[in-house]
């Protein structure tokens, strides 16, 4: 086991590299993180872990925050905060485990637990090749996200739905077809016009 605590800035730092070259890609503090219905980050500033550079390396515990998560529920869209759970037991900081790029964390929403896994780390941002695969959510029998894919062709629990259309003057709605309403406007007008006459 291999704890941070004892080891100067440099130290870190050159360790970090290590880690790097291994494919292990320690977390910081504002981290990007995945949900099962959003995207955040890890929360800035942290209150606990070691710093490098001016940044501090996330540890189990850290909290995120996801500004908007939807699963496609009565009670979504909303704000959800949660905290990372899963970290590298061989590697900590007073004896808590550091956070790496893959690890996991849980939030409670009104419309129950969601997933998130840690998107990026030192030397390692998102790739369009990252594939995180999520259990069943609350309207969903599970799925995965490609980093690379377009949000808006995926069927996530979650996807935006085509609003309903506002009534407007007349009963006229967003969408309608404006020459059917030209056609009705222009005939109630001759409705109209032929009582005066008479």
């Amino acid at each position: 086991m291999i704890e941070l605590s004892g080891m100067y800035e440099e130290e870190i730092g050159l360790f970090l590299e290590w880690l790097a070259r291994r494919e292990r890609f320690v977390a910081f503090e504002g981290a990007q993180v995945v949900s099962e219905g959003g995207i955040g980050h890890i929360a800035v500033p942290l209150e606990f872990g070691p710093t490098f550079q001016g940044r501090r390396i996330a540890t189990v515990g850290a909290p995120y925050r996801i500004p908007k998560v939807d699963l496609g529920n009565a009670c979504c869209p909303h704000f959800s905060i949660g905290k990372i759970t899963t970290g590298a037991e061989d590697i900590v900081f007073e004896d808590v485990p550091i956070v790496m790029h893959g690890h996991q964390g849980s939030h409670w929403p009104g419309c129950g637990t969601a997933q998130v896994f840690v998107a990026e780390g030192w030397r390692r941002g998102p790739s369009p090749h990252d594939r995180w695969s999520f259990g069943p959510a609350a309207n969903s029998g599970g799925f995965t996200i490609n980093a690379g894919d377009d949000p808006d062709d995926l069927d996530l629990p979650g996807k935006p739905k085509k609003p309903e259309p506002l009534p407007g003057a007349f009963g006229i709605r967003a969408g309608d077809d404006p020459e059917a309403m030209i056609r009705m406007m222009q005939a109630m007008s001759g409705l109209q016009g032929g009582k005066d006459d008479g």
